[in-house]
């Protein structure tokens, strides 16, 4: 049912063009109960909307829309508009024209962006205001005056001449711009003796020539004034500000009209952009290292519509690691929309003292020679770049919040990893945000991030994500997620370098696990987390199963081996005691994400054993673990066996609802490993609905034994063996006070499917 009203509200975006929230959802339940007419009431009942039902979604960045229409027009008279958005017409916009009275016209544009709106019921002296909308566009507004008897005077458009300044067409800072006005006279007897005087209550604004002529103007004609008006606009004036002006406009018979209109003035916007480090008197690794001098590259940008010219720049700081010894540099230009690198480099010595990771601040302004002028902050990383965390050392300068710990449960490499989990019952908890943070790392060449882990959750309800930061953790960027069962460690592999991260700049990861109620599994393991250049390969999640048993126990050992380049592993072996091994290919996994499984089954004689594996890769030869050896598995005989092939061992079923039988199985496994009988959750077949069954051993005595371990046989299917809803489970129990009801839980099964 959810799929399907998603789809419909997907399919009436994406595919329908349809923007309204409230049609979406209704769109959405009417599909519901078109497939599932007897859950169609529920689904009524849940989903509702809060707010306005006809708010119109944006799917993409709105652009700002621009009009051509009269500044004037006479009574009566229709308005022609044309509409457009970035200089292409833009159809199927609304324009309103109204005077907040009686009148109130609209239109839709056509293809062409042209409409043409009546304005019956003006009358003179009327300001028609001029709103145009449209989806995906940021409206238009504008006004209209309206003209009447005797002499009425309007402005009729305007040009600007910039040729005393940079000549690019715009209206600059700090430059002469000629103004020309037409007037026209929409009244009914002619303006005699026309005289035109410019004002601006801006005081940015210098008017240097403010007063023309433009002699007799006749009914419906137009007159321009014969030189141009000139003035400047000062450098205090935000880029894109639109100047308010006044034309103060009067005849021969003392008729007067105040005709204002707007100019857009350009500016440059300065900021810091981007820098980059050199270290030639140091290690020439370039990265800043304390102790070092180092060459600071500062790149600015320009997002203003006029041109930055002949900038200054400076660098400033008070942190106390950095001394500052060569502070200034410039650059010629930067046009509007690109950025520049500074002419000179910046000089910096790092103290020896500075503590690593660390992010020194820096100020730079740069100011443009007419003087608008930007200071911004920003940081550069201190240390060796990239990281790499066993999880063999704590917790460190990593930040965990609900439920991430340290724990040896499982383990991508001995002997440790991050676990989202509870210890003890190995679930996680209803409801949670469960977040791993790493501490803030420096970003290498070629950045990979890379990591080896194991999850379990409630499929398609609980969820597993991984996301970065580049600013401290204020904002967090995902890059992947996981739910489900992964039934074995993973590698998992993300390539920064297409995303918007720098090399020497500072990021942090978060690994954030989420729940609902209810359905529980066994949570996320990560371990072996990296940040680094990429590799030919990758090795981890090697292990033995079982870690113990005896002279009869069949031992795998299992290595993973991934490579992102495709450079299959070859002469792949583990080494027992220092015997080498030929591993083979267990045809599971993908070489180039998660990686491939090796393994190598024997028997093993008695004591403690200790392994490690080997291979080459793309002519690199390769160790897990790198050093050392990995002790296990432990074999030896049993000081308490139960043989239930062939008797029930003393086992008791107890609990309510139990399901145990003790026999011959008829259903499930095809043998039994030793002998022909075992216990089983119904010999015959599935187990009951809301059983809960429990087997129970004997009471053993472990005094002066060290070191422990439980082995056995086993098959399980739990719930289905085709669909990942892991409702039902089973788990082994230990009790120490022989009160079954206090025993906790050391090996969980929850609903694997498998034999």
């Amino acid at each position: 049912e959810d799929d399907e009203m998603e789809r419909r509200m997907y399919d009436d975006t994406f595919w329908d063009d349809y923007y309204f929230m409230s049609g979406m959802m209704n769109r959405g339940l009417y599909a519901v109960y078109l497939a599932y007419p007897s859950y169609a009431n529920y689904y009524y009942d849940i989903y509702n909307l809060l707010g306005d039902p006809s708010v119109a979604l944006w799917f993409r960045t709105p652009a700002p829309l621009s009009a051509v229409h009269p500044a004037n027009i006479g009574v009566g008279e229709n308005v022609n508009i044309n509409i457009t958005s970035g200089g292409s017409p833009v159809g199927n916009v609304l324009v309103c024209i109204t005077n907040d009275d009686n009148v109130h016209s609209t239109a839709y544009t056509n293809p062409s962006g042209s409409a043409v709106i009546p304005t019956a019921g003006a009358i003179v002296g009327d300001t028609l205001w001029v709103t145009a909308t449209c989806y995906n566009k940021i409206p238009y507004e504008g006004y209209i005056l309206v003209g009447g008897s005797g002499p009425w005077l309007s402005i009729d458009g305007l040009s600007t001449d910039d040729s005393d300044g940079d000549n690019d067409g715009n209206v600059d800072i700090v430059e002469n711009i000629g103004l020309t006005i037409p007037l026209r006279n929409t009244g009914t007897e002619p303006a005699t003796t026309v005289t035109g005087r410019l004002r601006s209550s801006n005081p940015a604004v210098t008017i240097l020539d403010s007063v023309k002529t433009y002699g007799n103007i006749p009914v419906d004609g137009t007159v321009a004034n014969s030189t141009p008006y000139v003035c400047i606009f000062g450098p205090s004036i935000p880029d894109g500000d639109m100047v308010q002006m006044t034309l103060h406009a009067s005849d021969g018979a003392d008729s007067t009209w105040e005709l204002g209109f707007q100019i857009e003035v350009s500016a440059p916007v300065t900021g810091y952009f981007a820098h980059s480090v050199a270290d030639p008197a140091g290690d020439g690794d370039g990265y800043p290292e304390p102790g070092e001098s180092i060459e600071l590259e500062v790149d600015i940008e320009n997002t203003g519509g006029e041109t930055a010219r002949f900038m200054i720049l400076n660098l400033a700081t008070s942190d106390p690691y950095i001394t500052i010894t060569s502070a200034s540099s410039g650059i010629d230009s930067i046009v509007p929309g690109g950025n520049r690198r500074c002419s000179v480099p910046f000089e910096l010595t790092i103290a020896p003292g500075c503590p690593t990771p660390y992010i020194a601040q820096l100020i730079v302004s740069a100011a443009d020679y007419r003087g608008p002028t930007s200071v911004d902050t920003f940081g550069i990383s201190i240390g060796q770049a990239g990281f790499a965390d066993d999880c063999e050392s704590g917790v460190g300068d990593w930040i965990s919040i609900t439920q991430w710990h340290i724990s040896s449960m499982r383990t991508g490499s001995p002997f440790h990893a991050w676990y989202s989990g509870v210890d003890g019952v190995f679930m996680y908890q209803d409801d949670i945000d469960a977040v791993l943070e790493t501490p803030e790392i420096i970003v290498p060449d070629n950045p990979m991030l890379s990591f080896w882990h194991y999850y379990f959750t409630e499929y398609s309800y609980d969820s597993c994500f991984v996301e970065y930061s580049t600013d401290g953790g204020s904002g967090w960027t995902k890059l992947g997620g996981y739910n489900g069962p992964s039934g074995d460690w993973e590698l998992a592999l993300f390539d920064l370098s297409f995303r918007a991260v720098s090399p020497g700049t500072p990021i942090k990861f978060r690994f954030t696990q989420t729940s609902d109620t209810y359905v529980h599994g066994e949570g996320w393991f990560i371990d072996d987390i990296a940040l680094e250049p990429l590799k030919t390969a990758y090795v981890g999640a090697g292990q033995v199963d079982p870690f113990a048993g005896n002279t009869g126990t069949e031992f795998t050992f299992k290595v993973r081996i991934a490579s992102p380049s495709s450079h299959s592993p070859t002469n792949v072996r583990v080494f027992i005691d220092g015997s080498p091994q030929i591993m083979a290919y267990s045809g599971v996994g993908d070489l180039t994400s998660s990686g491939i499984i090796y393994q190598y089954s024997t028997y093993l004689p008695l004591g403690t054993h200790s392994y490690h594996f080997e291979f080459n890769a793309g002519g690199e030869a390769y160790r897990y673990p790198a050093e050392g050896e990995i002790d296990g598995p432990f074999v030896s005989a049993p000081f308490y066996e139960f043989d239930i092939g062939n008797s029930n061992g003393g086992l008791s079923a107890i609990g309510p609802r139990d399901d145990w039988q003790y026999g011959v199985p008829g259903y499930g496994p095809s043998s039994v490993p030793i002998g022909t009988k075992c216990w089983a959750t119904r010999l015959n077949g599935d187990y009951n609905d809301s059983s809960q069954s429990r087997l129970a051993l004997p009471e053993i005595d472990l005094t002066d034994i060290e070191a422990p371990y439980l082995c056995y046989y086993h098959w399980y299917r739990f719930q289905s063996s085709t669909t990942p809803s892991f409702h039902d489970g089973g788990n082994v129990k230990i009790s120490t006070d022989g009160n079954p009801e206090n025993a906790f839980i050391v090996h969980p099964q929850y609903g694997y499917d498998g034999t």
